[in-house]
């Protein structure tokens, strides 16, 4: 265990959802399974015995969960992408064909889950001391808000 973890308890950089594994819960364990088959956080919590609000928690200040959460999302892609990557050779013939029956949607659309054209991929941090770091900071932010907003409020 490093200094980061004994301190504040949280895992050390992760880029895998192995490397934060030992970091979490049996209910976290269970909630990411839940959310990996597909399940909604209402349905995952219902099962994972917690409640919704407890999930979206982990997610916002928990920084072992939303590391995990993010490296599940990433592995999720990352399969994904490798699996569009073997179907490459077929893609490009339905591209091929797509476009020569003008039918740009599909060609578009094959050509973005190949990652050709800008498209958006699930990210975020996996890094537990720097989501550590990120939350306290967005803390910060909003408490300096609701002060400024008190100040405002006793000068009106």
């Amino acid at each position: 265990m490093n200094e980061a973890t004994q301190d504040t308890g949280v895992a050390p950089p992760a880029e895998t959802l192995a490397d934060v594994n030992d970091h979490l819960t049996a209910q976290q364990h269970a909630v990411l399974s839940l959310l990996a088959t597909g399940q909604s956080v209402t349905a995952a919590a219902e099962s994972a015995g917690v409640h919704r609000g407890t999930i979206h928690r982990w997610l916002t200040s928990d920084p072992n969960f939303r590391a995990a959460y993010n490296a599940w999302k990433r592995e999720t892609v990352e399969l994904a992408a490798g699996r569009l990557a073997k179907l490459s050779d077929d893609a490009v013939s339905v591209v091929s064909q797509s476009l020569q029956s003008l039918d740009a949607r599909t060609a578009v659309a094959v050509l973005k889950g190949l990652g050709l054209l800008p498209g958006r991929r699930p990210g975020g941090r996996t890094d537990p001391p720097a989501l550590h770091r990120h939350l306290l900071l967005r803390r910060r932010e909003r408490q300096a808000k609701l002060d400024d907003r008190e100040k405002e409020m006793r000068f009106r």
